[in-house]
């Protein structure tokens, strides 16, 4: 009888050491059966959604590292079989696909298929353009805001976000446009004409992504904080 019992232990020892090396032989990425492939960049134009269906991405990156040269344009092909999404796994088709939109695309291949702009791609992920661009001057208003068109107030005393946008404690037209919106510093809305001499403002600009900064873009949101009550 004990020596059954050995026999048995040693069975089980066994079939405990071989169990995990069949996982690991079986989600071995190194296998063959299949070849992955991404690339990620930002598109050239809309996508041409007539036979022979194609993007071309700017700013690629590659994945792996090997399949291209970072930065260079790449012409992928499309076809009836690629499946297309949106960034949150929702369907899409290839006629959202827009100039400036951020894709991922994916080509799942036969083990051992060499990558080339020639393959069809699987799946293409469109993330949608980049996020817009934002900046923000803080000063003082020269005089009270003029408020028939052309609109706008000139601050004093200014500070730039980002730095590179001015210069600090330079002068700055600032342009009120139809959509300027305009609130108090807890957040009600006001106007235009509530604007005087000496109120200390915050201008923010919201715009596409890849807009210069100008005096001469629109201010998104104004915000008044009122005048200081002390002098330094």
């Amino acid at each position: 009888m004990r020596r059954v019992r050995v026999l048995g232990a040693i069975g089980v020892a066994a079939g405990m050491v071989a169990a995990p090396l069949a996982i690991a032989a079986g989600g071995h990425h190194g296998s063959g059966k299949v070849v992955h492939f991404e690339v990620r960049g930002s598109t050239d134009a809309a996508a041409i959604c007539a036979t022979p269906e194609s993007v071309t991405l700017d700013n690629t990156s590659y994945v792996p590292a090997s399949l291209g040269t970072k930065g260079t344009q790449l012409q992928v092909a499309l076809d009836g079989a690629t499946k297309f999404v949106g960034r949150k796994g929702h369907a899409m088709a290839c006629g959202s696909i827009k100039a400036g939109d951020r894709l991922t695309v994916m080509w799942t291949e036969p083990g051992g298929t060499s990558f080339s702009n020639t393959l069809t791609a699987t799946r293409v992920i469109d993330n949608g353009p980049p996020p817009p661009v934002h900046y923000f001057a803080v000063g003082v208003a020269d005089t009270a805001a003029a408020c028939s068109t052309p609109e706008g107030v000139t601050l004093d005393h200014t500070t730039f976000r980002p730095k590179a946008i001015g210069t600090k404690g330079s002068q700055l037209p600032v342009l009120f446009g139809p959509s300027t919106k305009f609130t108090g510093h807890r957040g009600h809305a006001r106007s235009c004409a509530s604007i005087k001499a000496g109120d200390r403002l915050t201008v923010i600009w919201t715009e596409p992504h890849g807009t210069a900064f100008s005096n001469a873009l629109f201010a998104t949101h104004v915000i008044d904080n009122g005048t200081k009550h002390h002098h330094v």
